[in-house]
């Protein structure tokens, strides 16, 4: 059973006011991370190693390079391992509007997800805010943290229902995560897809409730994100040197 988008957007979820953290981590073989309590809300990309996931009663194993989704309403635990040394990236809700109703919405799309360039693109950008910054930069990385969500949930839609999307939709979706920062129009769109423009317009609005050139649209906002920290930011690199970019609330 299909379901609409407006019932899983995050931003009606947690709350205009939430507060999303992003960082990095690292864990040697065996190492064990929680368990944390209440209500939590995370997205993850592990890009060495393997992570154990248990959250409430279920659990699921993801292996790099992977992202997930990753949420509980009572207790949320990672398990490292067998790697030497996992590195994990994570996008953690800290606090606003979400209730145990919120997270049971959203029970069936936690789980790995099929990464994307615009995801590890997000996930980057958001480790990469020092913590000196964060009371300056806590509107922007809350509101990145909303849209990985986002992205995340739009990639796990797509996985659930990819037998039903017809494959001219998905080379074209593939195609823009795969060169929007080119120049891209419907009509290179529409000879990637072997259809006229008029007809791919019809046949991927069908699919992804939104036309082609939207999507493209979001994925170069997401990308712009790395500009706008660099403006507001400053010099992060230059800060990253002073110490440690981990927040005291982080994985680690």
């Amino acid at each position: 059973m299909q379901r609409r988008e407006s019932d899983l957007s995050v931003m009606n979820l947690v709350g205009a006011n939430a507060i999303f953290a992003f960082g990095e981590s690292s864990y040697r073989n065996g190492a064990i991370f929680g368990p944390l309590r209440g209500c939590q809300l995370e997205a993850i990309f592990i890009r060495t190693g393997q992570v154990e996931v248990r959250h409430d009663k279920c659990a699921f194993v993801l292996s790099s390079p992977g992202v997930a989704i990753v949420g509980s309403q009572k207790t949320l635990e990672y398990r490292y391992g067998p790697a030497d040394m996992c590195n994990v990236l994570w996008c953690q809700y800290l606090s606003g509007g979400l209730r145990s109703n919120g997270i049971e919405k959203m029970l069936p799309l936690f789980g790995p997800v099929g990464l994307s360039e615009a995801a590890k693109t997000l996930f980057k950008v958001g480790a990469d805010i020092h913590t000196d910054l964060y009371a300056e930069t806590q509107n922007f990385s809350s509101s990145l943290g909303i849209t990985v969500l986002e992205e995340l949930i739009a990639r796990k839609k797509i996985q659930e229902s990819v037998a039903n999307i017809p494959v001219q939709a998905l080379r074209v979706r593939r195609y823009i995560e795969d060169n929007y920062s080119s120049n891209i129009t419907m009509n290179i769109l529409a000879k990637a897809s072997g259809l006229s423009p008029q007809h791919l317009n019809r046949l991927y609005r069908a699919a992804f409730n939104e036309n082609p050139l939207d999507h493209l649209w979001r994925l170069r906002v997401s990308a712009a994100h790395t500009y706008y920290v660099t403006l507001a930011c400053g010099s992060v690199k230059s800060l990253i040197k002073r110490g440690s970019k981990h927040p005291t609330i982080s994985h680690g």
